[in-house]
């Protein structure tokens, strides 16, 4: 059950991982409209633990990756409708090494495992 409207979230303070994160905007743009700007404060918290300790703290709302949601006990999804997906890339340097060769093996299996996408 949606605990929020598309309003309330313009006007509520926002937390922000960096001048660089578009992810809290995008959110604004895709459920108030294009030209959605916040109208309270905007908070930059660039470490992602005191990110979302920040948010727990009250300080506004953010977008935290499901992993870290999963593990913080005070916060709460707004609308089960508002997310983003985001795109990871894992890359390394091209150097040969048995043992980067390994970890880059590991995590392409772990991530089909949990049923990611995959690009070559």
């Amino acid at each position: 059950m949606p605990t929020g409207t598309a309003a309330e979230l313009v006007h509520a303070p926002m937390v922000v991982y960096d001048r660089e994160d578009p992810l809290q905007y995008d959110m604004l743009k895709q459920v108030a409209g294009a030209e959605a700007r916040p109208a309270a404060q905007v908070h930059h918290v660039p470490d992602s633990t005191q990110f979302v300790a920040a948010i727990e703290a009250g300080m506004g709302w953010g977008m935290v990756p499901e992993p870290q949601l999963l593990k913080a006990s005070d916060l709460r999804v707004l609308d089960e409708q508002w997310f983003i997906d985001v795109p990871l890339y894992f890359q390394r340097w091209s150097v040969d090494s048995k043992v980067l060769g390994r970890i880059g093996d590991i995590l392409v299996t772990a991530a089909r495992d949990h049923g990611l996408h995959l690009l070559a």
